[in-house]
């Protein structure tokens, strides 16, 4: 059920990249071919708010099912934040995981959550959002810090990575 939750959250961030692709790539053809690509990038946009539910859905199952690891299993991780701009200093939009107005980290911050969030397992790519589900921190948990890790979007600006550990 990780895996599956893991896997609608992957898809829904590809699904918006791949939008965000269409639509940049619509403003350098012609005036026809700009209609058909925003067209498809509608369509991934819908597509995206879709797979909301799914996501929803299995994350509170993901919550409701009892530990079936060793309580220490997803006790460090990683976890997604948002996206920022290219600067790093503005949410793009602003994070629904924690209510914080600037997307500024340190290593040793306790960061209280805002939203339930997946806890991700290293992974040897960049894409941290292909790792294995782990756990889920909840709203209203606390985390520590103990790395800030930026992956570059597609649609431009950075996504927010925090390796932490759950208090």
């Amino acid at each position: 059920m990780q895996a599956a939750a893991g896997g609608v959250e992957a898809a829904q961030r590809s699904v918006s990249d791949a939008s965000a692709a269409l639509k940049t790539l619509s403003a350098s053809v012609p005036p026809a071919a700009r209609d058909q690509i925003n067209s498809v990038a509608s369509g991934l946009d819908s597509t995206a708010i879709e797979l909301q539910v799914p996501d929803r859905i299995l994350s509170s199952a993901v919550r409701a099912q009892p530990d079936a690891q060793p309580p220490t299993h997803a006790r460090e991780g990683w976890i997604y934040l948002g996206h920022v701009d290219e600067s790093k200093t503005n949410w793009s939009p602003s994070s629904t995981i924690v209510q914080r107005p600037s997307p500024s980290f340190n290593v040793g911050d306790v960061v209280t959550i805002a939203d339930d969030v997946y806890v991700r397992a290293d992974s040897s790519s960049s894409q941290r959002n292909q790792a294995a589900v782990i756990g889920v921190v909840r709203a209203g948990e606390t985390i520590r810090v103990l790395e800030v890790g930026y992956t570059h979007a597609l649609r431009g600006g950075w996504f927010v990575w925090l390796r932490v550990s759950l208090n």
